[in-house]
């Protein structure tokens, strides 16, 4: 998590802050380049008594003391003073945000800064800092329209364009769900950048995602992999845009590639592949992968697991090996649907009526199948091929009263009658 003091630089602000409270103003600004060569606002002309210079300094000594308490009662009479002038009042409120910010208290701080930059009286770059930090401390305290409206507020009045300015943006307008607008202000972020940042990188791949822009997406992804193939998160979210895109041998070829690496270690990441190799007609691979997971303990034995091997043992015509996985995973299921796969297997596959029987009769009995008229179709297929017509026709009759399976179960009560 962010830390105030990471975020928020005020150093620079109360240095300065000194240095024109001392009267060293002017020649500091000889010095210094101007940050904001393209601001249409008028420097203002600043004025500070000997006597409010010493309660500036007392309280900066007591900050750098983190003496806080004795940093307002320095600062304090300042503002009590009618006569203190509009640029004294400004930085005494700047020097109180820095303390409330210090000691935790956001809004505190917050007022002290909109108060400060409503007397607009301080020299340009106090001014400027001020409304920036009012932009940072809104986004920390999830008032991204302020925030936002902040940040503009400071564009307009600097003419200037950094990289960090643009990021923020890019954060509140990701914050309001604005997420095409965000994705530009964080590539023109980048744009301005001397160096990559991760965390921008990041925020840009999610604006893009969001948006559902999965090409400019997929290229996001890419390049920070390129820089960090180790990156699980980008890895899975990339393998997650090829499958948006339908570009699944794409997708495979990323999940691959990250297991080898050995990234693929928690049981939902390796479900994710396995559930992929069978979705795409690779069952080997997928019976492989979970069984090494149920081997090294990545994977839990449940339903998850055994029904992912099932059917991958299935698709592979492994009849005996998947109708023990389905086994394996009755016990762990909530409905009948795995004891109706190891029944079907039984009877269409194996020709097992009898034991297909059992498996059917569990799964009904168990209840809540998707398929109970199928399932009823089975039962009357091993009833039939015991020789029991009987429970046979009354088998096909329940069928018959499901719309998906009516025709199918009256077919065969014909033949049965026949």
């Amino acid at each position: 998590m962010v830390t105030p003091r990471a975020l928020l630089s005020k150093s620079a602000l109360v240095l300065l802050t000194v240095a024109l409270a001392l009267g060293a103003g002017a020649a500091l600004a000889q010095k210094k380049p101007d940050l904001f060569p393209n601001t249409k606002r008028a420097e203002p002309r600043t004025s500070m008594s000997e006597a409010s210079a010493k309660k500036f300094n007392a309280a900066q000594e007591a900050m750098n003391e983190e003496n806080y308490t004795k940093a307002k009662e320095s600062l304090q009479p300042i503002l009590d003073n009618k006569k203190s002038s509009p640029y004294e009042r400004a930085m005494a409120m700047t020097y109180l945000a820095n303390v409330a910010w210090e000691e935790d208290e956001m809004a505190k701080a917050l007022e002290y800064n909109q108060q400060a930059i409503a007397l607009d009286a301080m020299p340009n770059e106090a001014q400027f800092n001020a409304i920036y930090q009012v932009s940072q401390m809104n986004l920390m305290e999830e008032r991204y329209d302020a925030s936002l409206a902040s940040i503009d507020q400071w564009f307009a009045l600097t003419g200037a364009e950094t990289a960090d300015a643009y990021a923020l943006k890019g954060n509140a307008l990701y914050r309001l769900d604005k997420f095409p607008e965000a994705a530009q202000a964080i590539e023109r972020a980048n744009q301005l950048s001397t160096a990559p940042n991760d965390a921008w990188n990041q925020m840009l791949l999610a604006s893009y995602m969001e948006g559902e822009n999965y090409p400019a997406a997929a290229k996001a992804a890419e390049g920070i992999l390129a820089k960090n193939p180790q990156d699980k998160d980008v890895t899975l979210t990339l393998a997650s845009i090829y499958n948006e895109m339908e570009q699944n041998d794409k997708a495979l070829a990323v999940l691959e590639g990250a297991y080898q690496q050995g990234l693929l270690k928690d049981a939902k990441d390796l479900k994710q592949l396995y559930q992929m190799y069978n979705y795409l007609e690779q069952p080997a691979k997928a019976a492989e992968v979970i069984t090494a997971g149920l081997a090294s303990g990545a994977l839990e034995p449940g339903l998850d697991a055994y029904r992912g091997l099932g059917d991958a043992y299935s698709q592979s015509e492994n009849w005996d090996q998947a109708i023990d996985a389905y086994a394996k995973a009755a016990p762990y299921a909530q409905d009948g649907e795995m004891e109706f796969q190891r029944g079907h297997l039984m009877i269409q596959e194996k020709d097992q009526p009898a034991e297909g029987k059992k498996a059917i009769q569990a799964a009904l009995a168990k209840g809540n199948l998707k398929r109970e008229g199928e399932a009823w179709i089975l039962l009357g297929n091993a009833e039939y091929e015991m020789g029991n017509e009987a429970a046979a026709i009354a088998a096909y009759q329940k069928a018959a009263g499901f719309p998906k399976t009516k025709a199918m179960a009256e077919s065969w009560l014909k033949n049965v009658k026949r």
